[in-house]
């Protein structure tokens, strides 16, 4: 929506073939050039990269089933495959949105991205590291311009895993306020 106002066209790729009628005048993502195809199969999405100035690689790794070492293959796959593809298309930038959970586990103090990241068994920050790493190969051999962004939490109107999850333990009783309540929340 930021980029829309701007004047920029914007494109997104979905699996999902029934998300299409969102992309409709009155869909909540009007504006938006919906094209399917799976991350999985670069020939699938190939098309909707060509004539795109960049790129914003958001998606996420949620396992409902298989194992550790099948999700981080194919995490690696679908990275490798993107990467490249958007090298053929001759995309100008790769933006990954990456997690602060690359850096482990334990931290305290002031972190920097000059902090090594590590793969400690935990499938979101392995699998991230692991794809920064295919991503930042790719921008050392000048094969794609690489941004990454590491996100803390990512949260928003859309939302739909970390505020609904919240606001139903918070109903179950099962998290605690802090407080009495009244104060204003603290999120960074």
């Amino acid at each position: 929506e930021h980029l829309r106002a701007r004047g920029v066209a914007v494109g997104a790729l979905t699996r999902d073939r029934s998300l299409r009628g969102l992309g409709e005048p009155d869909g909540a993502l009007a504006h938006v050039t919906l094209a399917h195809g799976d991350l999985l199969d670069p020939d699938s999405y190939r098309h909707a990269l060509e004539g795109r100035d960049v790129v914003i690689h958001a998606a996420p790794i949620a396992p409902s089933w298989g194992s550790y070492a099948l999700h981080r293959e194919r995490a690696a796959h679908l990275t490798r495959g993107l990467i490249e593809a958007c090298a053929q298309a001759r995309v100008k930038r790769l933006v990954m949105i990456s997690a602060v959970e690359v850096y482990g586990g334990g931290l305290s103090g002031l972190i920097t991205e000059e902090r090594p990241t590590v793969v400690r068994g935990e499938l979101c920050g392995d699998t991230h590291a692991e794809a920064e790493d295919l991503a930042l190969e790719a921008h050392r051999a000048g094969r794609l311009p690489v941004v990454i962004l590491r996100a803390a939490l990512c949260y928003g109107d859309r939302d739909t895993q970390f505020f609904p999850r919240l606001a139903t333990d918070l109903v179950q009783g099962r998290s605690a306020i802090v407080g009495d309540g009244g104060g204003r929340p603290l999120l960074c």
